[in-house]
């Protein structure tokens, strides 16, 4: 196997047993891209989609993934860009760096999911409080804002406590 130059997308609901050279593998159903890797080594490079892992464009003729795609656990170490379905070559990372980038990563990461369950538990609470005073205690929980979620029962019963102590007067502290 020699390095590539470009890769060729293929849109796959589900990925073949056995993956070929120069083949960009996109399953949109499971966000996720696949490739053998550029430099010739056959390392098997997953990249899944989210607002905090790689991000996918396709304009109809090519495909382009970011950030770069760095194989630091395989043997090559490689580091290549896919732009187009052209693979532009990068410079190799220290181990400092690396060390420096999946950090920065994880922080990412981190404040990504806790910014998206604050916003879950804020819907799911005030839907759960709006139907506690609507009379629906214990139905089904239903979408709101176009999130589903599971109800998260000792946040409300959390929230009924503290609202019923308030409108008897008891002491919340």
């Amino acid at each position: 196997m020699s390095k590539q130059v470009a890769l060729q997308p293929e849109f796959v609901e589900v990925l073949p047993d056995t993956l070929e050279d120069g083949t960009l593998y996109v399953s949109m159903k499971y966000a996720t891209v696949v490739h053998l890797c550029c430099c010739g080594c056959g390392g098997e490079v997953v990249t899944p989609l989210s607002p905090v892992e790689w991000k996918l464009t396709y304009d109809g003729a090519g495909v382009s993934l970011w950030p770069s795609v760095g194989n630091w656990n395989f043997g090559c170490r490689s580091h290549y860009w896919i732009q187009q379905n052209e693979i532009e070559w990068a410079g190799a990372w220290t181990p400092d760096k690396i060390k420096a980038g999946r950090a920065k990563e994880a922080r990412a990461k981190e404040e990504f999911f806790a910014r998206r369950e604050e916003t879950a538990e804020t819907t799911v609470e005030e839907a759960q409080i709006r139907d506690a005073l609507a009379g629906q205690v214990g139905k089904q929980e239903q979408p709101v804002d176009g999130v589903q979620t599971a109800p998260a029962k000792q946040s409300f019963l959390l929230q009924l406590r503290q609202w019923l102590r308030k409108r008897l007067g008891i002491d919340t502290g």
